[in-house]
């Protein structure tokens, strides 16, 4: 052989050993984007940040033992309370940094963060996700928006709406239907306040506990409260109606409503001392039936309200700067299974997202009250302007204008435009592709 043809033939050698090396390489590469993720994943360690004063950081810590278990990936499991979990969540997206792969996010904060969680579409169809097992009003407006175009950035985890408890013995006693209208249940407040020692209707009257009862109020008559840009439009007769109703159900209240929190409202039901109270589920239905917390055990139901109240929605994320998407997921697909969601409402008390767990035998008889719940969940509305970055603190202070008014400090059409001037005041921009929508109202 002639040099020249051996060097020709050892370069082509090479050539080919080059290529044959990058093939395998993208194969390689293939092959760990398109499996299970297990092999790949093992030894993995994802943080994940949770609200503390929940039952959900012992949950996690739980489960992440079995699920390192399955998958060999460790999950840290980190907390704070809401306010400082917000501050430490959106100082990490903002910087790119990464701290935080998997997040249990508010849905309030969506307009501040909805643009750097990474996009979920990919991920829920690649490891089959059926999106249509979560409950309609959760899969259609929770971790997912306008703000991305309707892209999936989140998968639902949690969250409830008030419900209406009712004296079934009172109601029995004087013949009276379960209200299906504002106007009913304002009858029934005047035809139960009969009963001696027992006030008719009690809820939790503090500042950020108000919204809600006018929103209820507020959405049956058909207007919405913003425009889609955002500009108020409840400054009319509709909202004086509502805060008008307001002042008609709490004239049936206990003296001093108004410094009521839920700790407060809560045992004045359960004491026998009320016969309706419009509360939040996850406090008052463990007690109804505990012999020990109740004097009404047997004698209640449980029923969505005349009016939708506002929907307290909670999903699972991921940072799009997270360097461990895939064990991310993994994770978020593992919490959302149906016998861990429903161990996560039985044991722990976080309501399920999930049709096939409210749909549970086990889940009814464990849950005093389960079926209003869900038809009340089912019921509500999740308004966008929470998601607007001006939306947590027009809410609180609406609470105070409210107040204002129940007290008599200001009248209706005061408050009205009290309301109406704090959103105005309020300089931030509309977030880029927020409209505004009443998500699930009927």
């Amino acid at each position: 052989m002639a040099k020249g043809e051996e060097i020709f033939l050892k370069k082509r050698c090479v050539s080919w050993l080059i290529l044959i090396m990058l093939f395998a390489a993208v194969l390689s590469g293939c092959n760990s984007d398109s499996s299970s993720g297990k092999e790949n994943l093992k030894g993995a360690t994802i943080t994940h940040m949770v609200q503390s004063a929940t039952n959900r950081p012992e949950a996690y810590k739980e489960m992440a033992k079995e699920f390192k278990k399955e998958t060999g990936i460790n999950v840290k499991i980190v907390e704070a309370p809401w306010e400082q979990m917000h501050d430490k969540i959106i100082n990490d997206l903002v910087t790119s940094t990464g701290t935080y792969d998997v997040m249990d996010i508010d849905s309030g904060w969506d307009g501040e963060m909805a643009r750097y969680f990474q996009p979920l579409d990919p991920y829920i169809k690649k490891y089959k996700v059926n999106m249509d097992n979560y409950l309609d009003i959760y899969k259609n407006t929770t971790g997912i928006s306008t703000l991305t175009g309707n892209k999936r950035y989140g998968i639902p985890l949690t969250g409830q709406t008030m419900a209406m408890y009712y004296r079934k013995d009172l109601f029995e006693k004087y013949k009276l239907d379960v209200p299906k209208t504002w106007n009913d249940f304002d009858n029934a407040l005047e035809t139960l306040k009969q009963e001696k020692g027992v006030y008719p209707f009690v809820t939790a009257g503090v500042n950020v506990q108000l919204p809600k009862l006018f929103f209820a109020r507020y959405i049956p008559q058909g207007k919405p409260l913003f425009t889609k840009d955002f500009k108020p439009q409840f400054n009319n007769q509709d909202g004086a109606a509502a805060i008008d109703g307001m002042k008609t159900m709490f004239k049936y209240a206990p003296p001093g409503y108004l410094s009521m929190d839920t700790p407060d409202a809560d045992p004045v039901f359960l004491n026998g001392e009320a016969a309706i109270i419009l509360a939040w589920p996850n406090t008052l239905s463990p007690l109804l039936q505990n012999t020990k917390s109740s004097k009404i055990k047997d004698k209640w139901d449980a029923v969505a309200p005349p009016g939708p109240g506002n929907l307290g929605p909670w999903y699972l994320s991921i940072s799009k700067f997270s360097k461990n998407k895939e064990a991310s997921f993994k994770w978020i697909q593992y919490l959302s299974e149906r016998e861990n969601s429903k161990e996560l409402m039985v044991k722990y008390g976080n309501y399920s997202t999930l049709k096939s767990v409210w749909d549970d035998p086990a889940v009814k008889e464990a849950i005093p009250g389960a079926e209003g719940i869900l038809k009340a969940i089912k019921n509500c509305f999740l308004p966008t302007y929470l998601m607007h970055p001006a939306g947590n603190e027009w809410f609180v202070k609406t609470g105070s204008a409210l107040s204002d008014a129940l007290s008599d400090k200001t009248s209706t059409q005061e408050t009205l435009d009290k309301m109406e001037k704090n959103w105005n005041s309020d300089k931030k921009k509309n977030p880029q592709g927020l409209i505004y929508e009443e998500l699930g109202a009927n």
